[in-house]
């Protein structure tokens, strides 16, 4: 098992493209005149704990749209979360989760 679950898809839509702005309501640590803190503490600089993992962003707010294959879909202040990975040990099996709520879905 080499940690993939098959083929790469094959792409459905001729095109995509967006527009947004994000406000930062809070980072990690606090609202934003606060100070923002390490999401590992002092363990983010072991270099045994790779990859490294920030959170970027715990709440936004976005405004903006999406073109989904000619559909445009726009949002006002809809809730946002940003983080990064960075390192040279990335694991060979990765598991990611995204939940979203959606009005009317």
């Amino acid at each position: 098992d080499n940690g993939t679950a098959g083929p790469a898809p094959a792409s459905s839509v001729a095109h995509c493209r967006w527009s947004y702005t994000t406000k930062l309501v809070y980072g990690w640590g606090g609202p934003v005149n606060k100070k923002q803190l390490s999401t590992a503490g002092w363990l983010a600089v072991a270099p045994v704990f790779e990859p490294h993992w920030q959170v970027l962003m715990s709440k936004g707010l976005s405004t903006g749209w999406i073109e989904w294959d000619g559909k445009r879909y726009e949002f006002e202040d809809a809730p946002s979360y940003a983080e990064k990975n960075w390192g040279g040990a990335f694991p060979l099996k990765w598991f990611w989760v995204q939940c979203n709520s959606f009005v009317d879905e």
